[in-house]
């Protein structure tokens, strides 16, 4: 006969109702109750994600409610204090949906962020002191000493969660592929594995060069420098600046005057045609736009500013 844990109830009520009891303490010490009873659940997906929260996804006859739902995956290697931590972490989305002024989806933006400081957690793309505090993937760390920190302190000790699952190897730890040709390659926010001869790797996500071993053979095509070709081909006929490409391997452009400044790759090219689009009377904005210019490891970034070669007529927006 199976033994349940902590309560003769059967175990999904018995973790429920110790889910239900967590979430109304967190709501009651750390924004006074403001936040509306939602559906608490537990998901299994991939090991990087705690948690995660779905405005007003279940309805019940004309009612709509949230969903808040932790990663069953993750529980068992995290202590109660960590898990009760992600659950905030979600509600604190909850908050900006229902109260705030800027909720942004899946984006970790800087009010929910403020929030997040406020209550006692801090945003970070690696859960630890020097990360970023905004962005799509995003973790926490506790502040010593802030509210979070006290309200689980003083957490009474039927606040708790007496059934665990997942795994319980450690936080970061992967294991090895079959496949011994493999290799890890990883950036800011992410890791793959792959072939030892892929070359330069280059994440979309975070503008980052991936590093590993791999990333030390050399590349003779490099795939970002024939996309980044292709992007500022189809920019120069869209757009109203009479750009002129010569024949060669490095970009040529010559803009509107007799000199014809030379780049080293397109990429390079790429970030300075953005520099000369248009600002006004264009179908293209690239304000806030982040164009990664860091191409390979080791090479520092090249500058934004293009040269002033009489582009732009007087009174132009800049």
């Amino acid at each position: 006969m199976i033994q349940r844990i902590g309560s003769e109830s059967p175990p999904t009520i018995n973790q429920f109702q110790s889910y239900q009891r967590a979430f109304d303490y967190f709501n009651r010490a750390l924004w006074d109750g403001r936040l509306s009873p939602c559906m608490l659940q537990f998901s299994r997906r991939k090991a990087t994600n705690g948690g995660h929260f779905a405005p007003l996804s279940w309805e019940g006859g004309s009612a709509r409610t949230h969903e808040i739902a932790m990663n069953a995956n993750v529980m068992k290697k995290l202590s109660l204090r960590a898990t009760f931590a992600i659950l905030v972490h979600e509600m604190a989305h909850q908050w900006q949906y229902d109260h705030g002024k800027k909720y942004a989806g899946s984006y970790h933006n800087k009010e929910w962020g403020a929030e997040m400081e406020r209550i006692g957690l801090m945003p970070s793309t690696t859960g630890a002191p020097g990360g970023k505090k905004t962005g799509y993937r995003m973790d926490h760390y506790i502040l010593e000493g802030g509210p979070y920190d006290l309200a689980f302190k003083a957490m009474p000790p039927e606040v708790s969660l007496p059934w665990t699952t997942g795994s319980d190897q450690e936080e970061g730890e992967k294991e090895k592929p079959a496949n011994k040709d493999k290799l890890k390659y990883s950036c800011e926010c992410s890791q793959v594995w792959g072939k030892s001869d892929l070359g330069n790797l280059w994440c979309v996500k975070c503008h980052r060069a991936m590093t590993g071993p791999g990333n030390q053979v050399t590349h003779p095509e490099w795939e970002w420098d024939a996309k980044a070709r292709g992007i500022v081909e189809a920019l120069a006929r869209l757009s109203d600046i009479p750009v002129h490409f010569d024949a060669g391997s490095s970009p040529a452009l010559n803009i509107g005057g007799p000199d014809k400044p030379f780049w080293g790759n397109w990429l390079e090219a790429l970030v300075h045609v953005a520099e000369w689009m248009p600002r006004n009377g264009s179908p293209f904005d690239f304000g806030g736009v982040e164009i990664p210019v860091d191409v390979q490891p080791g090479v520092e970034a090249l500058p934004h500013k293009a040269p002033q070669i009489g582009v732009k007529e007087a009174g132009d927006a800049s």
